[in-house]
């Protein structure tokens, strides 16, 4: 049985940066309709190394049933070259959540972090990609040498 979406979503793109900026209790067709929106409007827009922004207000809460799938588009953006996740909450819990169920646990690519400020998060992602480009662009150079 299929319900309404519950919860508010906005996404836009800047600077190859996904900000996400979240509301309200997520059910799981909420879940849905964002993974829906990542792929059809967001990931045409960008490109690996991305990294993203969450925007946690107090009231974000996902449900028991949003949470798997919520974690499963998290794995798939990572194998899509988020490299990054940072967010910003102003709700411990909804940071609890979010840490402990919805992102998995930091590897060789992939790091998330809260922060207080976005301003904060903006200059953390900001500093990664510049230095994933700079790693990435050494690696095509040495790979196409004609030594």
């Amino acid at each position: 049985m299929s319900f309404a979406s519950h919860g508010e979503l906005e996404l836009w793109v800047k600077d190859n940066i996904v900000f996400m900026e979240i509301s309200g209790g997520w059910n799981l067709e909420k879940a849905k309709e964002f993974t829906h929106r990542l792929n059809t409007e967001i990931l045409p827009l960008i490109k690996a190394p991305y990294a993203a922004i969450g925007i946690l207000h107090d009231d974000w809460m996902p449900t028991a049933d949003a949470v798997p799938h919520l974690n499963r588009a998290t794995l798939y953006a990572i194998k899509a070259g988020m490299v990054k996740e940072a967010y910003v909450s102003s709700s411990a819990l909804s940071s609890r959540v979010t840490q402990s169920l919805v992102l998995p646990a930091d590897c060789q690519h992939y790091q998330s972090r809260e922060f207080d400020t976005l301003e904060e998060a903006i200059n953390w992602v900001k500093e990664s990609l510049e230095r994933d480009s700079v790693t990435s662009e050494g690696r095509k150079l040495i790979g196409t040498s004609n030594t």
